[in-house]
């Protein structure tokens, strides 16, 4: 398990210190989920099953910053930090 959230934690960090705009990382998931796809529907040899690993390595880091660029308080109007009044810092906004 933790092989997989290492990869997602990453692709997490590196956007937010890079701050992407959602468009590109999410034009970069649909690219890798592709790619993904046909690794995993083509058939191969057992000596290049390597590469499944190394491409859903790749796919969850962009998962990762497709989720932090999506879901940054600069790019999401709904996020706590956006819509919190000065009376209600504590508070947590729900969606109707």
């Amino acid at each position: 398990m933790l092989r997989l959230a290492w990869p997602f934690v990453l692709g997490v960090a590196v956007a937010t210190g890079t701050e992407p705009r959602p468009e590109p990382a999410m034009f970069l998931l649909a690219a890798s989920s592709v790619l993904l796809l046909l690794m995993m529907l083509l058939p191969t040899d057992p000596a290049r099953l390597w590469r499944r690993g190394a491409m859903l390595t790749f796919w969850l880091m962009a998962y990762g910053a497709a989720w932090q660029a999506y879901r940054s308080p600069r790019n999401d109007a709904l996020h706590a930090s956006n819509v919190l009044s000065g009376e209600a810092t504590g508070a947590v906004w729900v969606s109707r």
